[in-house]
């Protein structure tokens, strides 16, 4: 089986794998739903009450806001769009209020976490070009790994880890391969990254670092690389400070 079609099966066998092992104990982020909820239904990054019963999360404007990144709240948009598009064709009731929406939302993150296998899978098979390692690889991270429990629990881990591979991956394409493009989509799957959980944006130094080093000498090729890949993590930075100071008034 070519090494694309494969990581196609390993996604779809981790994903299935993840899905009939939540036992039932499906948990979600309450202040990420929130969001997502509010974005559906209001069109707001605000929470419809005090979800942490602290002040600590109060804008500018009295309302309360979630101490996440927009990341994950965005990314379960339309799983919640589709679970209330669904009971609305199909009245039923089913477990408690907005237990439905709430597993609709989780979905996403165990989407996000059987996501991370495949990046995995791909990425050693490049450096490597062994495919039976590879795959090794990529089980040993779907099943032997803390990925496995955080892939029935709704908060934003799963998501950022997968934007943190994929970004690793397609940076190290890029620069290999000489392809400018993919060392874009690199620093946007990081950007991606950062948005979820803000303390990714370490993960740019080794990158960055990586980039400088492997096209020493070339002092073009160095900077129109980093700028390729800095840009979008940049703008993520912007978009993160820009949304603080609307909240709280302040940048940081």
């Amino acid at each position: 089986m070519p090494p694309i079609r494969l990581a196609t099966a390993i996604f779809g066998t981790v994903l299935c794998a993840y899905v009939t092992t939540t036992g039932g104990s499906y948990g979600t982020d309450l202040a990420s739903y929130e969001v997502t909820k509010g974005l559906v239904r209001n069109g707001s990054f605000a929470m419809s009450y005090n979800v942490l019963d602290t002040e600590a999360e109060r804008g500018i404007d009295g309302r309360y806001y979630a101490p996440v990144g927009i990341g994950h709240p965005i990314f379960g948009v339309p799983f919640y769009a589709m679970s209330r598009f669904l009971q609305s064709m199909l009245p039923l009731q089913l477990g408690k209020p907005e237990s439905v929406d709430k597993a609709a939302v989780v979905v996403g993150s165990t989407i996000a976490a059987a996501l991370c296998a495949p990046a995995v899978f791909l990425f050693a098979w490049r450096v490597t070009g062994h495919v039976p390692g590879a795959l090794i690889a990529a089980l040993s991270l779907a099943f032997g790994t803390t990925l496995w429990p955080y892939s029935k629990f709704g908060f934003n881990a799963p998501l950022a880890t997968a934007c943190l591979l994929w970004s690793t991956y397609w940076t190290w394409r890029g620069v290999r391969e000489g392809h400018r493009h993919l060392v874009v989509l690199g620093g946007t799957m990081l950007g991606c990254a950062l948005l979820t959980r803000h303390e990714m944006t370490i993960g740019a130094l080794p990158l960055a670092v990586w980039i400088a080093s492997e096209s020493r000498g070339h002092t073009r090729d160095t900077v129109g690389r980093l700028a390729a890949f800095g840009l979008p993590v940049g703008i993520a930075v912007a978009i993160w400070m820009s949304y603080n100071f609307a909240r709280f008034g302040h940048p940081l």
